[in-house]
This record gives structure tokens, sequence and C-alpha cells, in this order.
């Protein structure tokens, strides 16, 4: 008996977003990383939380492909960012990063509505998520810019790490 797996030109899409899902896992245990080199205790603990959750999107993304048959091929992801200049520029870079992400599990999902149902719905969790994060990153960057450039760390320790 052969067992039916994922259309190729849904897998395709799919494992495009896997890429994605890790680029971000990377992307936020960098900004991490800069955070605690900083002094940004908030900063540090939020997105190391952002990275955990990129890490559980990318598994539920692969576990998925695996659980159709198919294997995953992990395309090589490029180094992340580390050259932050601030806060703000993180929060922008993040904010830009989901936003762009928003738009592709919306094009993807308008790709494979006719074809591939069940992966659609499965891709509503991601379109939610991806929602959700573009507006979380829209209210820290207006939050943020309520702080006088010296009041950061406020930010930080009143924002970042509530």
């Amino acid at each position: 008996m052969n067992l039916i797996k994922l259309p190729q030109s849904v897998l395709n899409l799919l494992i495009q977003r896997v890429l994605d899902e890790k680029t971000a896992e990377y992307f936020y245990q960098s900004a991490s990383n800069w955070c605690r080199l900083k002094g940004y205790s908030g900063g540090e603990k939020y997105f190391r939380k952002e990275a955990y959750q990129e890490k559980k999107h990318f598994k539920k993304l692969t576990g998925y492909i695996t659980d159709w048959g198919s294997q995953v091929e992990l395309p090589a992801i490029i180094s992340p960012a580390n050259d932050f200049e601030s806060i703000q520029d993180i929060l922008e870079r993040a904010y830009q990063m989901e936003y762009d992400l928003m738009l592709a599990y919306q094009e993807i999902s308008q790709t494979i509505f006719t074809s591939h149902l069940v992966t659609f719905d499965f891709l509503g969790y991601y379109r939610n998520i991806q929602n959700e994060s573009v507006i979380e990153y829209a209210t820290l960057l207006n939050k943020l810019a309520l702080y006088a450039h010296e009041d950061v760390i406020f930010f930080d320790n009143e924002v970042l790490a509530a």
C-alpha cells in the first residue's frame, strides 16, 4: 500500500516556512544575547522567550510535514543579525520580520486553499500567531515612543521584563 504524502508543491511551500521559523528563532536569540551584553535584562528575557516560541513553531511545522510521511529537508539558514544599535532597532526589525512572515503565511494559505484544505486549516494556527505578533510589536514600538531616549532602561524594566 502506498501512503499518500503531501503534494510536492505544498511541501515546497512549507519548507520555506520551516526556514523562516528557524531564522526567526536565531534572530530572537541574537537579540537576547545583545540585550544581555548591554545590560537590558528585560529584553534578554523577553527575546529569549520569543526564540523559544519560534522553536516551538518550527517543531510543530516539521512535525506536520513528517506526520504526512515526508522527510523535512532542513534548509541552511543565514546567520542572524547581531549588529543592533538599540532596543528600538531590534523591535523595528522584529516587527518587519513578523509582518513579512504574516504575509508569507497568508500567501501560502491562498495558494493551497483549493488544493490541500487540511494544510490550509493547519496554517490557520500560524496566520493567527503572526497577526498577534505584528500587533504585539506595533504596540511595543508605540509604547517605546512614549519613553525619552535616556529612559530606555525603564522601558526594559517596565515593559519587556513584565
